[in-house]
């Protein structure tokens, strides 16, 4: 008989798992591996294997249906690791399973001056067939900003923002009843109409940091996406920086008694300290999901057509979505899940690439 026991790790991307037992079938096992192009090796008289959750998931219905090895503490071990490493993100209306699947959130900024979006959602009928379209090209959630946080942006009145998103977010419900939708703001007053109004997810990008906010997530458990924004502190170790800073954050919001599952985390790329000189910065959030994926939660990838590709690519804004998909594609690949993104049939088809890319 053969006994399955995995062996937490630092990381996350993986899933090792330790076979010990009779040497015989051990050797058995180790084989029927190779013949799946499992990588293990031997080690204190037992096997060793290393798992992608997909290649651990084909294991297992291959292993009920042959059938031919006995594990001391049943298949139903594997199965239980399997669950044990999933990654979901829930809200109150809606549930993805992000273990091996990327979903696609679309941004519907409406405000003059955002620095992609300014004018191009100006009426109710542009914003409707934007939906349609999208919804067509895979996006599954939708994101109204009535603000633009850009850096050095203008400030507005909570008010204003309100007024100009109110209208949309009643005339996409309306047309779309199912559809997800999130609502892209740090004001306490327009989060909380926002909830009121059905919105499933609040993208605050200064974490929830208010007292405010906190109590508002404890009244209505909406799914969350906490952002960094580092844009005004001295950071000299960014990895220490934003671990430390989404442990705390987490724990904060855990404490209002929202599950697990319903929070993300954002790095926060283009929130870099001293964003209008510290490209580097930006390069080293793209990178951070390598270790940010090792809190188990969802990692929103938020890069769309930023700046970061002008200062140092010195591509122009019509020519950043070759970078923008280029570095979505690695964060991808690094663990990050959530592509909040302004192209969406390009987003999709770049995602099409690497499943492709990542079966054979």
């Amino acid at each position: 008989m053969i006994k399955i026991n995995e062996i937490k790790n630092k990381d996350s991307k993986n899933i090792v798992i330790e076979f010990n037992g009779n040497k015989e079938e051990l050797r058995k096992f180790e084989n029927f591996l190779e013949e799946k192009n499992i990588f293990s090796f031997n080690k204190n008289e037992g096997i060793t294997a290393i798992f992608k959750y997909s290649e651990l998931k084909q294991l297992v219905e291959i292993l009920k249906m042959e059938n031919s090895f006995e594990f001391e503490n049943g298949i139903e071990k594997l199965e239980e690791i399997l669950q044990e490493n999933r990654l979901i993100w829930k809200g109150n209306n809606f549930e993805f399973d992000l273990t091996t699947e990327s979903v696609i959130y679309s941004i519907l900024n409406i405000t003059p001056d955002s620095f992609y979006d300014g004018g191009r959602n100006s009426s109710i009928d542009k914003v409707l067939k934007r939906v349609e379209n999208d919804i067509r090209n895979g996006a599954k959630i939708f994101e109204f900003g009535g603000k633009s946080s850009k850096p050095n942006f203008d400030d507005i009145s909570a008010e204003e923002e309100w007024n100009r998103i109110e209208k949309y977010i009643k005339a996409v419900k309306k047309e779309f009843p199912d559809i997800v939708l999130a609502l892209d703001s740090d004001t306490e007053e327009v989060i909380e109409k926002g909830l009121e109004a059905g919105i499933d997810i609040i993208n605050d990008f200064n974490g929830f940091t208010s007292e405010k906010k906190l109590k508002l997530v404890e009244k209505y458990k909406p799914a969350l996406v906490v952002m960094n924004n580092g844009r005004f502190d001295k950071i000299p170790n960014l990895k220490n920086y934003l671990e430390n800073y989404f442990d705390e954050r987490v724990k904060a919001i855990l404490e209002t008694g929202i599950e697990k599952e319903k929070i993300s985390i954002d790095p926060g790329v283009g929130y870099s300290s001293n964003n209008s000189m510290n490209t580097p910065e930006d390069m080293e959030r793209i990178k951070s999901v390598k270790y940010l994926r090792d809190m188990k939660l969802p990692i929103m990838i938020a890069i769309s057509r930023k700046s970061f590709n002008e200062k140092i690519f010195g591509l122009s804004l019509e020519e950043r979505l070759m970078g923008t998909l280029m570095f979505e594609s690695l964060m991808v690949q690094d663990g990050g899940r959530i592509l909040r993104v302004h192209d969406v049939k390009e987003t999709r088809d770049i995602l099409n690439m690497l499943e492709i890319y990542n079966k054979i």
